[in-house]
């Protein structure tokens, strides 16, 4: 997929969609799926990150929350493969940025998500560090 059309989907990502699209999930998409937003969430909230990565990180994870994309989501055990596609190889196209700071905000908000049964679709079950910007 190229830039442009991925960006085209970051109108679809805000929190409150990626966290009512993660609470939908069954289990172990959810994992999956988390494993990689995690990451590209850490990565994005990284004050010294290039805007047009930021931008690109939006563009997947809205990716993930339209329902409507390559492979419609409503298949079952299927829908969900290009999302978790498309962040792992947004991932190695920007790890360069996957610090280890990147890394332990990533598992910390893993964590966070992984241990409930319901997620708070507002995200404010997670901890302010997890959606604020660290400070440089």
């Amino acid at each position: 997929m190229d830039k442009e059309k991925l960006l085209s989907y970051s109108e679809h990502y805000n929190e409150q969609s990626f966290g009512r699209k993660v609470e939908a999930l069954p289990g172990g998409a959810r994992k999956k799926v988390l494993q990689k937003a995690a990451t590209l969430y850490a990565i994005m909230t990284e004050p010294a990150v290039p805007a047009w990565v930021k931008a690109s990180i939006v563009g997947a994870l809205g990716y993930f929350v339209c329902p409507l994309d390559l492979v419609p989501d409503v298949l079952p055990g299927v829908g969900f493969i290009d999302d978790v596609a498309l962040m792992g190889l947004l991932i190695v196209e920007i790890g360069a940025y996957v610090t280890s700071s990147v890394q332990q905000r990533a598992e910390a908000f893993r964590e966070q998500w992984n241990t409930r049964d319901i997620i708070n679709p507002d995200c404010s079950s997670l901890p302010p560090s997890l959606l604020s910007t660290p400070s440089p």
